[in-house]
């Protein structure tokens, strides 16, 4: 039944690698025409035994926000098969995800020849076998990772998901992406962050939305794992303080010397141990930070699972650094957060705003920003955040505003327990 899918897809991958530039309408349709004659577009199935496809290629702190949607979906189709397709680094985070039947890896590549034999190979060994009836593509925001291509090489009858037109950027960077969805939704009124843009996919369709908490699935052993990590540190009676300094972008990273100089001041007022997470990229800051905080600090960058990550955060009081996946799960976990964050006070809170999009969901907290963008970043027009590839607008904020911060949280949340 797939043979004619896989032939139509391995001679456009042959051509691509002899002319290098083909035209990829020309494939989709190809493409079609063959779901067409395989039986991929007859009716779906109208009953509860449905198989449906999540795809979220995005980053950590993306799957992190898409959970509740996850959770929905399952609560409103209880008897379909679900299959979330994330990419490698994402796998360990969702691997426990208690709302799916199966969890697939693609690797994103932007070598179009690689990204297209990955994409052939997931399709024809997984995919196909499946006949979607169903595909979601939560992403609001612009698709970097050819997720609406893969929906749509995925086979699924309907594909539902953002259109281009919700805003400018998107409509520009991914001009032609509707053709791979079957629904296109389009902005919802007063719903800015990306929690309730992945439910509000749901809502649209007619769906019930009874929760919109968000989760983090980790085990006993990944328990275990932060016991032994922070050792006895739990039993000191010192106060953990989850921290963490590094982003996907420079532009999110507060200058570490600013950061070190916001600890030492907490430090100095509070008996607190800073647990500093994250990848092994953040190892040589833990470092510099651990050379002066010594005793205080425990470095734990690079030495932690994603899922041994969320464990060991369940363990702190407080949240203190940039927007970053660690956020995402400490506010997941209904850690009190304090946000450094690169975009300025005097940036639009419109529907593009990072301040609104992407600060801690449903936790108490306290975001830090730089007064006003510096150049080049105050003249864009809309202004949407820094664009610099250093710490740029970000290092406006003094290290005295941070220590404030989380003064002030600390009032609010710890005499409140």
């Amino acid at each position: 039944m797939t043979t004619l899918l896989k032939d139509t897809f391995q001679n456009f991958i042959n051509k691509l690698q002899i002319e290098q530039n083909v035209d990829l309408k020309e494939f989709i349709l190809s493409m079609e025409n063959a779901f067409q004659q395989s039986g991929f577009r007859d009716a779906c199935n109208s009953g509860e035994q449905q198989n449906i496809l999540v795809i979220r290629l995005d980053a950590i702190g993306d799957n992190i926000l898409n959970s509740s949607f996850l959770r929905e979906l399952r609560r409103n189709y209880p008897s379909a098969h679900i299959t979330l397709v994330v990419n490698p680094t994402v796998y360990n985070l969702v691997e426990l995800c208690p709302y799916v039947n199966e969890i697939l890896r693609i690797d994103y590549n932007q070598n179009l020849i690689i990204w297209f034999n990955n994409a052939l190979k997931l399709c024809n060994e997984k995919l196909w076998k499946r006949q979607f009836d169903i595909c979601f593509n939560p992403r609001w925001d612009i698709d970097y990772y050819n997720a609406n291509l893969l929906g749509f090489l995925s086979g699924a009858k309907e594909r539902i998901g953002y259109s281009t037109k919700v805003y400018p950027n998107k409509e520009q960077v991914n001009a032609g992406n509707d053709f791979f969805l079957t629904k296109m939704i389009l902005n919802p009124e007063n719903i800015i962050h990306e929690t309730d843009r992945n439910l509000f996919i749901l809502k649209a369709l007619g769906l019930h939305v009874q929760n919109n908490k968000n989760e983090v699935w980790y085990n006993h052993e990944d328990v275990l794992s932060a016991n032994e990590l922070l050792g006895n540190n739990i039993e000191k009676g010192r106060r953990l303080i989850t921290i963490c300094n590094g982003a996907s972008r420079m532009a999110k990273v507060y200058p570490h010397e600013l950061f070190l100089k916001a600890l030492k001041l907490i430090a100095d007022k509070e008996d607190v141990t800073f647990v500093y997470v994250g990848d092994e990229k953040f190892v040589e800051v833990g470092n510099f930070l651990k050379q002066s905080l010594k005793d205080k600090l425990i470095n734990l960058a690079g030495k932690t699972s994603l899922r041994v990550t969320c464990a060991v955060i369940s363990k702190t009081s407080m949240y203190i650094g940039a927007d970053t996946c660690t956020m995402h799960i400490a506010a997941t976990l209904q850690i009190p957060a304090i946000m450094i964050l690169n975009e300025a006070s005097d940036c639009p809170k419109d529907y593009r705003s990072f301040y609104r999009r992407f600060s801690p969901y449903q936790t108490p907290c306290i975001i830090v920003q730089p007064p006003h963008a510096l150049k080049p970043c105050c003249d864009l027009n809309p202004r949407t955040g820094c664009i610099a590839n250093t710490s740029h607008c970000i290092s406006q904020i003094p290290p005295n505003e941070i220590a404030a911060a989380f003064e002030n949280l600390r009032r609010i949340t710890y005499n409140s327990n």
